[in-house]
């Protein structure tokens, strides 16, 4: 079993005011723990600065890609609904274009002279 070192669990404070006067001194230390630091290994620092922001990162990156995921599951699905593919979902109308052509008021059907002409597609 592994031994931790510092305070144990017996010794950190359960309520939030002592959280928060303990978080105080650690980062009070925090300037010193990185000249410290870069007066050691300044090589170091820098890689270990740079492995820290892409941990930083990659939370963000992991949320942006789902996002992509369930924009590309949506527009799969309101593609399949409208029976158009999905690159012609990008154009805007495509929803306004082929409702119109479900209605049966599609370019030159439907319509003459600004009223709707009976018989169409569905027998209005």
């Amino acid at each position: 079993m592994a031994t931790r070192h510092g305070a144990r669990d017996e010794d950190e404070p359960q309520d939030l005011k002592g959280k928060l006067a303990n978080a105080a001194v650690i980062f009070k230390q925090v300037p010193r723990t990185f000249r410290v630091l870069w007066s050691a290994a300044p090589a170091l620092a820098i890689v270990l600065g740079a492995i820290t922001l892409v941990q930083a990162l990659i939370p963000a990156g992991i949320a942006w890609i789902a996002k992509l995921i369930i924009d590309g599951v949506v527009h799969a699905v309101l593609a399949a609904r409208i029976g158009e593919g999905v690159g012609q979902l990008r154009g805007g109308d495509a929803f306004d274009r082929d409702d119109e052509r479900q209605r049966g008021r599609g370019p030159g059907r439907g319509r003459i002279g600004g009223r709707r002409q009976r018989g169409g597609v569905h027998g209005q």
